[in-house]
């Protein structure tokens, strides 16, 4: 039997849908790095019922909640993202996860992390990126592991050359997530 997956990639997560209504949870998509084909999925739900009604500003299910610190994207802090994360991951990861590698996006959609000037881009990318980490474990995640030279972690063409380089690249990531918790 494997181990669940460390990163709870969809936590915090509050969707209204009405009747007959379908939706992404989340951002639609999961990277499952190392996923073997017989390998089974479970989604655990912390709740599910009936739509809030939005006119009450005491029911803690209503998203539109003006008291709710994390926006719709999940993210609670874009600026620090853009300050902190953006210019490595566009220095480092962008060439293939923008883009540049159909499966590399695929497994991580970083399209909008080079705009650091258009600020839905930059929410999008922070959404990507906060789905993939556990801001209070960050170095379970592939991100964290995947540029590793020491790492186990197979199918990641990108290591990063030096120590120094890699511990640049958490520490920017890490005082973002800081921002996160």
């Amino acid at each position: 039997v494997s181990e669940p997956d460390p990163v709870d990639r969809f936590a915090g997560i509050e969707m209204q849908l009405d009747a007959y209504e379908s939706g992404l949870l989340g951002t639609g998509s999961v990277s499952l790095v190392a996923f073997p084909d017989e390998a089974q999925l479970a989604f655990v739900f912390d709740r599910i019922g009936p739509n809030a009604d939005p006119t009450d500003p005491t029911d803690p299910t209503d998203p539109t909640d003006p008291t709710d610190p994390t926006p719709a994207d999940g993210c609670r802090s874009v600026a620090a993202f853009t300050a902190e994360a953006q210019p490595q991951l566009s220095a480092f990861c962008a060439s293939c996860h923008a883009g540049g590698n159909m499966t590399a996006t695929s497994a991580l959609d970083m399209t909008g992390v080079r705009d650091s000037g258009n600020a839905t881009a930059q929410a999008g990318a922070c959404g990507q990126l906060l789905g993939a980490i556990d801001p209070a474990n960050p170095s379970e995640s592939s991100v964290w592991r995947a540029p590793d030279r020491g790492s186990d972690l197979t199918g990641h063409d990108f290591k990063f050359p030096t120590s120094g380089q890699l511990d640049d690249f958490r520490g920017a990531l890490g005082r973002w997530l800081a921002m996160e918790e």
